[in-house]
């Protein structure tokens, strides 16, 4: 089970064009595998086994493109070939984004409807992650990514600065201090980002 959410920026697309490129994934699979064994990059805690399951899910990827015909939901292996090819090529600005998963879920549970339609399909992106293969992740999914583009990111900062300009109350676990704090965060990042010009990845870990 994913424990905490991490936020960065890069370049969605980037990603997306990479996708698109059988011989480009190649690349970033032969570039994956050399800086894993310098000990280099986001994939240097990915055990060898979650690694190698990831590589085994690209040529797939390179033969059929995105969505993968037939997969129907996002394996572990999946959420690692994400990682790989968000990271490829690419330097990735990192927020200081360290929420813990249960809380973000529960806010969502507790003040969700406070937000936009759009809004809170924006936020499910980052609490139940978007998956670049499939409809959906499987079901307790150790891995999850999502991403959201510059335009979403600054629509749902809107969307949670709109949240604190209305009249809600302390549910649950909540007291008004922890939800002020914690939507006020959550706009500093997205805004911080939006202002390099920088996209969304985020990463359950």
């Amino acid at each position: 089970m994913s424990i905490r959410l991490g936020l960065s920026g890069f370049q969605l697309e980037k990603l997306q064009s990479l996708l698109s490129d059988p011989t480009a994934l190649r690349k970033a699979e032969a570039k994956a595998k050399a800086a894993r064994k310098a000990g280099k990059g986001a994939l240097a805690q990915v055990d060898e086994e979650t690694f190698a399951a990831g590589l085994t899910v690209l040529e797939a990827v390179a033969q059929y493109g995105v969505p993968v015909p037939g997969l129907e939901a996002e394996s572990v292996a999946h959420a690692v070939l994400g990682l790989i090819l968000a990271h490829h090529d690419q330097n990735h600005r990192q927020t200081n984004c360290d929420l813990k998963m249960v809380p973000l879920e529960d806010f969502r549970d507790q003040y969700g409807k406070l937000l936009s339609p759009t809004g809170r399909e924006l936020f499910n992106h980052l609490v139940d992650g978007r998956p670049l293969f499939a409809p959906r992740f499987e079901p307790d999914a150790m891995l999850v990514y999502g991403y959201l583009s510059r335009a979403e990111a600054a629509k749902l900062a809107s969307a949670f600065g709109r949240f604190l300009e209305k009249e809600w109350h302390s549910k649950g676990d909540w007291d008004e201090d922890d939800v002020e704090e914690m939507v006020s965060d959550m706009i500093e990042w997205l805004e911080s980002l939006s202002e390099k010009k920088l996209d969304v990845w985020a990463f359950h870990v």
